[in-house]
């Protein structure tokens, strides 16, 4: 097993596949969660959902010394109060943030300060142009003159690096994506300009990670100096998940 020592100078990402998915996952979901589980239509979505789930109770139970079933997420929107935000860990330091897109499901893990786990799917990518909205002018003019088959990946590097950074501070769908601005896919990763949270000029880092091929992702860490990532294989995890009993 992995070494689940976690402090502030380290990220965890523990990636998952879909193909990881068994039934008895479910067991570890709450009311709440199972409800939302269920309201899933497609398999596929229910299986990254609670995947999502169990790997963020199976690593903050081994991180925090309890048992998976005792981890309880708060997901309470800052806007809207229902089970949609950021998951949070009540009365602990650690922080978690998920992501899915197709096969690949990931989260990360870090004590101390907020982070923000984005990946994309690069295969069947129906977007264009009308996304291009959320580029701003320098980083839509990368864009325009690459052939159509490069322009998903360029893309969706740009959406990820930004949805990494919405993640991290929980803002989420009330920023105007356009203003976060994070540097073409040439150069590395960081939030050059974001008029609308000058309070976060160099407090935050970012970053882009391996994952796999056709996987584009980012990680935002809200502390400024170096943090080790370790990319890990979920599997480890989910093979020590607790044999659910029905009640």
């Amino acid at each position: 097993m992995v070494d689940m020592h976690l402090d502030s100078g380290t990220v965890h990402i523990w990636w998952a596949d879909l193909a990881d998915s068994r039934p008895d996952l479910a067991g570890l979901l709450d009311t709440t969660e199972r409800q939302r589980h269920a309201a899933f239509l497609r398999p596929q979505d229910r299986a990254r959902f609670a995947l999502g789930c169990t790997l963020v109770k199976l690593s903050a139970a081994a991180y925090l010394d309890r048992e998976p079933a005792e981890i309880a997420l708060d997901r309470g929107c800052t806007t809207c109060g229902r089970p949609h935000g950021k998951p949070r860990i009540p009365g602990t330091e650690l922080e978690v943030s998920v992501s899915h897109s197709g096969a690949r499901i990931g989260v990360a893990a870090h004590w101390g300060a907020p982070v923000g786990l984005d990946v994309e799917e690069v295969a069947g990518w129906r977007g264009g142009p009308p996304l291009w909205s959320v580029l701003a002018p320098a980083e839509a003019a990368l864009l325009r003159p690459l052939p159509v088959s490069e322009q998903p990946a360029v893309f969706l590097r740009y959406w990820v690096r930004k949805e990494a950074v919405v993640k991290m501070t929980g803002d989420g769908l009330l920023v105007d994506l356009a203003t976060v601005v994070v540097g073409t896919p040439a150069e590395p990763a960081a939030v050059q300009a974001w008029p609308g949270r000058p309070d976060l000029a160099g407090q935050l880092s970012l970053h882009d990670l391996v994952s796999v091929p056709g996987y584009p992702a980012a990680l935002a860490i809200g502390r400024p100096e170096r943090v080790a990532i370790r990319e890990l294989d979920a599997r480890q995890l989910l093979d020590s998940a607790p044999p659910h009993r029905d009640k």
